[in-house]
């Protein structure tokens, strides 16, 4: 049976955005059994307000650092919302943040499940991507 999990991608780095769409194209063709939706953001405010009413989204892959909503604040206002949809942070510019966000995403309870600097590897991409698989 086809799964089809739709994926949300959150980073004010088109470049970035492209790319991690790309990979999760290329993971999708080597493993035929799930298929990925893909949204894209480079507003985490657009982003907010489209996952407040979306109840599909089976990943959200956050980059840390953005203008109008930062992961962190992202992150709060998921717990604020009750959103629980795990999480993929992710940054380019400081590695040491992110534990700061899984710890405030614990004590939010919201679901830190991996952590990566970009640009994300295709494997580390992977690894997280069939990790879902299998809670899904």
């Amino acid at each position: 049976m086809l799964k089809n999990l739709t994926i949300a991608v959150i980073d004010d780095d088109l470049v970035d955005l492209e790319d991690i769409d790309r990979k999760i194209k290329t993971i999708a063709a080597k493993h035929p059994a799930i298929a990925f939706t893909v949204l894209l953001y480079n507003s985490s405010e657009q982003a907010m307000r489209d996952i407040k009413v979306k109840n599909d989204i089976a990943l959200l892959i956050l980059d840390i650092h953005m203008p109008e909503m930062d992961g962190i604040e992202f992150i709060n206002h998921m717990a604020k919302e009750n959103i629980h949809i795990p999480v993929l942070l992710t940054t380019g510019i400081n590695p040491e943040i992110m534990h700061v966000a899984d710890k405030i995403g614990r004590m939010s309870g919201v679901s830190v499940i991996e952590e990566a600097v970009k640009p994300i590897s295709e494997s580390a991409l992977t690894k997280t991507l069939l990790k879902l698989e299998l809670i899904y």
